[in-house]
């Protein structure tokens, strides 16, 4: 008799996992992230993170602005600067956290970038909405820039070229979003190499090494003078 109850507890204790595991768990609730100005958003199913960046933008008008959203889950917490010419410069800095609202509370770092020549150049610097209009001059490279970049980003309808000097980070930009004026820019494409030290003027050079034997003979003149007297 008790082998019987034993064997029909078991019999009922199996079906119940079957079921258990036969049922569809839930889907997570969507994320919750505050925005600008402070409400709460639902995030996308994909966006896992909430965000917090704060950007030093001189690329078309000097600001700094904070914003605050959701994210894809990709490397988050990071700094960076690119320049397209002097005194023009975006300078980013972001943190991520993955809680419910929980980007009001984090500290974000001031972006920081240096106005000091490196001794470095990059062909083209420039900022526009198409590879064909971003056209520009030799710049100079500053502080911690020691890449020469050209990168692609889309937003919508709209697309954005910048090409310049820029830190190491933002070689790693493709595939993430940059967000500039509050617009987010999906990145398609990063190129980058080695900025390089500029070459010296071979026609000053010339011209310098010219002068000096045009005036070897005065030289000469001079020396003979001073040996005779």
């Amino acid at each position: 008799m008790l082998a019987v109850f034993l064997l029909c507890l078991l019999s009922a204790h199996l079906v119940t996992s079957e079921d258990e595991e036969a049922s569809p768990k839930p889907p997570p609730a969507p994320l919750e992230c505050v925005t600008l100005g402070g409400t709460g958003k639902v995030c996308e199913a994909t966006q896992t993170d909430c965000v917090a960046i704060m950007d030093w933008n001189t690329l078309t008008d000097k600001n700094s602005s904070l914003y605050y959203g959701c994210r894809n889950n990709e490397p988050c917490d990071r700094t960076f600067s690119f320049s397209i010419a002097k005194g023009k410069r975006l300078a980013l800095s972001s943190a991520c956290c993955k809680t419910a609202n929980c980007n009001q509370d984090l500290v974000v770092p001031i972006p920081s970038a240096s106005d000091m020549e490196n001794g470095l150049i990059c062909a083209e610097g420039c900022y526009s909405t198409s590879d064909a209009d971003c056209k520009g001059v030799n710049i100079s490279c500053t502080g911690d820039e020691i890449k020469c970049f050209n990168l692609t980003g889309k937003s919508d309808a709209k697309t954005i070229v910048a090409k310049g000097c820029g830190t190491q980070s933002v070689c790693q930009l493709k595939g993430t979003v940059l967000t500039i004026g509050g617009t987010p820019y999906n990145v398609s494409m990063v190129m980058c190499e080695e900025a390089e030290s500029p070459v010296p003027n071979s026609s000053n050079q010339i011209h310098g090494k010219s002068s000096f034997l045009l005036s070897l003979p005065t030289i000469a003149s001079v020396l003979f003078m001073k040996l005779l007297c």
